[in-house]
C-alpha cells in the first residue's frame, strides 16, 4: 500500500518500512480513524498520508501511542484520528450565524476560519443554525445535523505533498447495491444486538404550536394547542400499523391485542396532510425491533454473503430466521473496520437503529421548538422602542431592521451576514437610553449574566421587556450609585498613582546617592533621607562622622563613619560609650546580620524578598565536622559524599539528561541506583539497579482493549520478567512466576483474581492454575476443582449444608453393611446377600463384590 510520513508541518519523513497493523475504522457522521502498529517511532502531531483499498487518499494525525517489547524491539502502536477532526477542532468561530440559507451557505460558514473548503454540498432545502463560542468540527457537525446530511472527507495529492482539503454533506452516504445479509441461530462469528423494548406500533403526530394573540392581533407570549391530523384522518390523531399490532402488540385483556403507542413532533410542519405523511413514515421505522449485526468479511463469504467493496452507509436488506416469521428491515452498513494489509479483513457493524447524525438532528429539532426566531425578535424589539420612546430613542434600532430585511431579501448566492451590523446598532440604542438618565438595561444586564457577556438574543429579550418610563426617585437612586462607583473607582486610582509616584521618587533618589566625594555625598544623604526622620548628623574631630537616631544624649542607636570603615551600634558600655561592630571597610561588608532585599553579584543575585538564589555556574557546598560533603550544582544535582569524596547517596544527571537516584548499600562498597520517570527499559516507571543489573522495576501499564490507552495498570518484574500486575480496567491481578520478560505473555502457572464491574465486562473469579487443565476455579456459582492426575483433599471431617453458619451435614467414615442383591431361591423363598461398605468423610473407599 501508498503510505508515508511527513511532520506537524508536511515536511516529508518518508514511507514506514515495516507496519504489524493498519486497520481504518470509519463511521457514518462518527469516528473516522486509523490504527498502526509498526517499529518507527513517531512524534505526535506527524501526519499519515496513504492511499485505501478503494484509491482513496486519506490523511491522518498521530495522536496517541502504546510501546510493546517484543522480540523485533520495541513495538509502538498508534491511534491516528482523521486531520479533518484533529485541524477542525482547532478552528475556533465566535459568532457566525447562517439563518435562512442553504446547506452550503453554512458549510461555508463553517469552514470560514479553516484551511478546509467546501466540497459537494447537495439541495437539502432552507434552513437555520448558530455557531457560537465552538469549533469548526462541532459547526459541520451542526450543519449536517440540522440539515439532515451526511459528512464525508477528501484530500487531493500531487507527488508527496496535500494539496487540497475539502468537507462533503450528502443527503446520505453509500449506496443500496441490493446486498442482503440473513442471520439464522448457526451462524458463528457474529454479534447479534436487539432491542424490542422501544417498538411502537401507533404513533400520535403534533405539529408546530401557533403563538397567540388578543383579539387586535398583539402576540400575548402564549401558545396555542398544537397541530394534530385527526380533521384528516377519520377523527384520530394517530395512525397504526396492523402488521405491527399482530407481531409486537399486546393483550388487551379481552383476548385480543391493542397498540403500543407512541408520539412524534414536528415543530415547524403547520399542514394537517403534510403531519399525517410524516406521522405515517416516522412509525415505519418505529414499528419493528432495533437490531445491529457485528460480523467479519470471511464469515460473511462462508455464508455466501457477497460483501466486496462494502462501505459505510450502504443499504443492507437484513432477513433475520430467528424471529418466526422472518424479520425483514431495512438496514445500513453504519461501520467498517477494514485492515489494510490482509485482503477481505472488515468488520462490518450492520444496523437499522439512528445514525449519529439522526439522533443528533432529532435532538436539534426538539430544543429549536424552544427557541425564538432572530427576525421575529428583532422586529418585536423595535415595535416596543417605537412605541414607548421619542423620536430620538430607538432610531438605532429602527436601522437594525433595515439590516435584517436586507439580510434576509438578499439571494442565496450572495447572501451576507449582518450580525455584526444589528449588534453594532442595538448597542449604539442601548447607550442613547444611558445617555438619556436610563438605566434600566445596565441593571438588568447585571441581573440576567454572571459575567458581564450576552449574546445578541439575550439584549434583545431583556430589551423587550424594558420600561421606557421611571419614576424621579429611582432615576435619582440610580445617579446617586453610579456617582459613588465613580467616586470608588477615582480613589482607587489616585491610590495607584500615589503609590506608583513614591517609587519612582524612591528610585530616582537611590540614583542620585552615586557618590563622587564620599565624605561630602554620606553627609548630604544622611542629612536629607534621616533628619526627615528625626537623624542628628555630626562630624567630630578625631571621631569621624557620627549619626544618631535622636539628639547625641538621649541616642538609642549610632553609626560612626571614619578610618576606611562604618561602625554601627544599639548599645554602650559601663563608660556610656558606644560599642561599634564592623559593618563596612575597605575588605567589603562584615557584619554579624544583614537586613535587605536584594544581594547582587557579577553572574549571581540573592533575592531575599521571594527567596530566589540565582548562582551562575556555581555550587552550593556545606559541610560537617567529619568532612561529610552536600554539594548542589546544575552538573550533578544534589549529592551526599564523604570525607574522600565518595557518594553517599544523590542524584546523577546522564548524558541524555536523564537521571538517577544513588545510594550506596548498607554494609556493601557496591551501589544501588532507583530511576524514576523511565525504567531502563524506557517504560514509565521504576527501576532498581545494582551495579549493571537491573533487579527490580515498577512499570505503568494499560489496557489493551481500553480505547482511551490511558494508564490504568501497574507491573512488577525482576530482571525484567514481569510476574505480577494489577489493573484497574479489567479489575484484576496475576500473579506467574518469572518466565517471561515483559507483561504480554505469561506461563500456565499462575493466581488470577479479578472482580466484577470491569469496564469491559465480565463476571467476579478467582483461579488458581498450574495448566488449563489442572486448576481450582471459584466465583458466586460455582467452586471447580480441575485435575488431569489425582484430585486429593485432606481433612479430619466433610460437611454439606447451605448455611455459613452451619456445620450442615457430616460425611461419615467407618463400615456399613449394606444388602448388594436379591433373588428368588429354588426352594421358592426370597435370598439375599449383603457386604461391608467404608466410608472417609461420605466418599465411599470399597464396595463388597460378592
Amino acid at each position: 500500500m501508498q503510505l508515508w510520513v511527513t511532520d506537524r508541518w508536511e515536511n516529508f519523513k518518508g514511507p514506514i518500512k515495516t507496519l504489524f497493523e493498519c486497520v481504518d475504522a470509519r463511521e457514518v457522521n462518527g469516528e473516522n480513524a486509523l490504527s498502526i502498529s509498526c517499529l518507527a517511532a513517531l512524534d505526535k502531531g506527524d501526519r499519515i498520508v496513504w492511499r485505501d483499498r478503494k484509491g482513496r487518499w486519506r490523511e491522518n494525525i498521530v495522536d496517541g501511542v502504546t510501546e510493546t517489547r517484543a522480540a523485533a524491539g520495541i513495538v509502538y502502536s498508534y491511534y491516528c484520528p482523521s486531520s479533518a477532526q484533529v485541524e477542525l477542532s482547532g478552528d475556533y468561530l465566535e459568532d457566525k450565524r447562517p439563518l435562512n440559507t442553504t446547506a452550503s451557505v453554512a458549510m461555508a460558514s463553517a469552514l470560514s476560519e479553516s484551511r478546509w473548503t467546501v466540497g459537494t454540498v447537495e439541495d437539502l432545502g432552507q434552513n437555520g443554525t448558530n455557531f457560537y463560542h465552538t469549533n469548526a468540527w462541532q459547526a459541520i457537525h451542526d450543519v449536517a445535523d440540522t440539515w439532515g446530511g451526511e459528512l464525508s472527507f477528501e484530500i487531493a495529492v500531487s507527488g508527496s505533498v496535500v494539496t487540497a482539503r475539502r468537507v462533503s454533506l450528502r443527503g446520505r452516504v453509500g449506496a443500496d447495491n441490493g446486498k442482503r445479509f440473513t442471520y439464522t441461530k448457526d451462524l458463528v462469528s457474529v454479534t447479534r444486538e436487539v432491542d424490542e423494548g422501544n417498538v411502537a406500533t401507533a404513533l400520535y403526530g403534533y405539529g408546530k404550536a401557533p403563538e397567540s394573540t388578543d383579539d387586535d392581533g398583539n402576540l400575548t407570549g402564549g401558545y396555542e394547542r398544537k397541530l394534530t391530523f385527526g380533521d384528516v384522518n377519520g377523527g384520530k390523531n394517530w395512525v397504526g400499523d396492523a402488521d405491527a399490532l399482530a407481531r409486537w402488540g399486546r393483550p388487551d385483556g379481552r383476548g385480543g391485542k391493542t397498540h403500543v403507542f407512541g408520539d412524534v413532533e414536528f415543530g415547524d410542519c403547520e399542514d394537517a396532510r403534510e403531519l399525517l405523511s410524516l406521522t405515517r413514515g416516522e412509525l415505519k421505522s418505529r414499528c419493528t425491533p432495533k437490531v445491529s449485526y457485528e460480523v467479519d468479511a470471511v464469515s460473511l463469504a462462508r455464508a455466501g454473503e457477497g460483501f466486496e467493496g462494502a462501505d459505510e452507509g450502504d443499504t443492507v436488506l437484513v432477513i433475520d430466521k430467528v424471529y418466526d416469521p422472518p424479520l425483514r428491515v431495512q438496514a445500513r452498513i453504519t461501520k467498517v473496520e477494514e485492515d489494510q494489509l490482509t485482503e477481505g479483513g472488515a468488520t462490518y457493524t450492520i444496523g437499522n437503529f439512528r445514525t449519529v447524525g439522526e439522533v443528533m438532528a432529532a435532538q436539534r429539532s426538539s430544543i429549536s421548538k424552544a427557541t425564538s426566531n432572530l427576525r421575529q425578535t428583532i422586529t418585536e424589539a423595535v415595535n416596543a422602542s417605537n412605541a414607548a420612546s421619542s423620536t430620538k430613542w430607538g432610531a438605532n434600532l429602527a436601522d437594525a431592521k433595515e439590516y435584517l430585511e436586507a439580510f434576509t431579501n438578499d439571494g442565496v448566492a450572495g447572501a451576507k451576514d449582518y450580525t455584526e451590523q444589528i449588534a453594532g446598532e442595538l448597542d449604539a440604542a442601548l447607550k442613547e437610553y444611558a445617555a438619556n438618565g436610563d438605566s434600566t438595561l445596565e441593571e438588568l444586564l447585571k441581573k440576567y449574566t454572571d459575567d458581564g457577556l450576552l449574546d445578541l438574543d439575550e439584549v434583545l429579550k431583556i430589551y423587550t421587556n424594558t420600561k421606557v418610563e421611571q419614576s424621579e426617585a429611582a432615576l435619582k437612586a440610580i445617579d446617586e450609585a453610579n456617582k459613588k462607583y465613580l467616586v470608588s473607582i477615582t480613589d482607587a486610582l489616585d491610590k495607584s498613582l500615589d503609590a506608583a509616584t513614591g517609587a519612582i521618587d524612591a528610585l530616582q533618589a537611590q540614583l542620585d546617592k552615586v557618590p563622587t566625594d564620599i565624605q561630602e555625598q554620606i553627609i548630604g544623604m544622611l542629612n536629607a533621607e534621616l533628619n526627615t526622620t528625626g537623624g542628628w548628623v555630626y562630624e567630630e574631630p578625631g571621631k569621624g562622622i557620627m549619626v544618631y537616631d535622636r539628639k547625641p544624649s538621649s541616642a538609642t542607636k549610632c553609626v560612626k563613619i571614619g578610618g576606611g570603615a562604618i561602625g554601627v551600634a544599639n548599645t554602650k558600655d559601663s563608660s556610656g560609650d558606644w560599642v561599634f561592630s564592623t559593618a563596612i571597610n575597605g575588605d567589603g561588608i562584615v557584619a554579624n546580620r544583614l537586613t535587605g532585599r536584594i544581594l547582587v553579584g557579577d553572574n549571581s543575585y540573592l533575592d531575599l524578598e521571594s527567596g530566589t538564589v540565582y548562582l551562575r555556574s556555581g555550587n552550593i557546598l556545606i559541610t560537617d565536622s567529619n568532612g561529610n560533603k552536600v554539594y548542589i550544582n546544575a552538573t550533578s544535582g544534589f549529592q551526599v559524599r564523604d570525607k574522600n569524596n565518595a557518594i553517599i547517596a544523590g542524584t546523577v544527571i546522564m548524558a541524555d539528561g536523564t537521571a538517577m537516584f544513588r545510594c550506596n548499600m548498607v554494609g556493601a562498597s557496591s551501589t544501588n541506583y532507583i530511576t524514576t520517570g523511565r525504567t531502563a527499559n524506557g517504560q514509565p516507571g521504576a527501576s532498581f539497579i545494582n551495579g549493571d543489573v537491573n533487579y527490580f522495576e515498577v512499570e505503568a501499564l494499560h489496557a489493551s482493549d481500553d480505547p482511551s490507552k490511558a494508564t490504568k495498570a501497574c507491573g512488577l518484574s525482576v530482571l525484567d520478567y514481569g510476574f505480577l500486575t494489577a489493573n484497574r480496567y479489567y479489575r484484576q491481578a496475576w500473579l506467574t512466576p518469572p518466565v517471561y520478560k515483559g507483561f504480554m505473555s505469561h506461563p500456565p502457572q499462575e493466581l488470577y483474581l479479578r472482580a466484577a464491574g470491569s469496564e469491559d465486562g465480565g463476571p467476579g473469579f478467582v483461579a488458581l492454575r498450574d495448566s488449563p487443565d489442572d486448576q481450582i476455579y471459584i466465583d458466586d456459582d460455582r467452586l471447580d476443582i480441575d485435575s488431569t492426575g489425582t484430585a486429593r483433599i485432606r481433612a479430619p471431617q466433610f460437611a454439606v449444608g447451605n448455611d455459613p453458619n452451619k456445620g450442615g451435614t457430616y460425611g461419615i467414615t467407618g463400615s456399613r453393611k449394606v444388602v448388594t442383591s436379591v433373588y428368588n431361591g429354588s426352594d421358592g423363598r426370597l435370598h439375599w446377600t449383603f457386604g461391608t461398605v467404608n466410608f472417609i468423610n461420605g466418599i465411599c473407599t470399597s464396595w463388597p463384590t460378592d
